[in-house]
């Protein structure tokens, strides 16, 4: 489980703290975690107030995060259509 947001932001602020230039792979780390931490939260306190996504809505997140993760496009959207129910 991902850090909480406020964990994670206040994680990579600490890397610049008092001026300093943190290593770019440790910010990249830090930053990416900021990212997962959001999404994490906006995920579960989305499913808080409507429990019930579809298929096709899950199939979409999925797709998206897949995009955005360097998967190739066909490899994306064959997953996608996997997740709703058949290539």
């Amino acid at each position: 489980m991902p850090d909480s947001p406020i964990r994670a932001r206040n994680k990579l602020a600490a890397l610049h703290s008092y001026g300093a230039t943190p290593d770019p792979d440790t910010e990249a780390a830090a930053r990416a975690n900021l990212a997962t931490s959001k999404i994490d939260k906006a995920i579960r306190d989305s499913l808080a107030v409507s429990p019930h996504i579809s298929d096709a809505e899950i199939g979409h997140l999925v797709g998206l995060i897949l995009n955005h993760s360097g998967i190739d496009g066909e490899t994306s959207t064959r997953v996608e259509r996997a997740t709703v129910g058949g290539i």
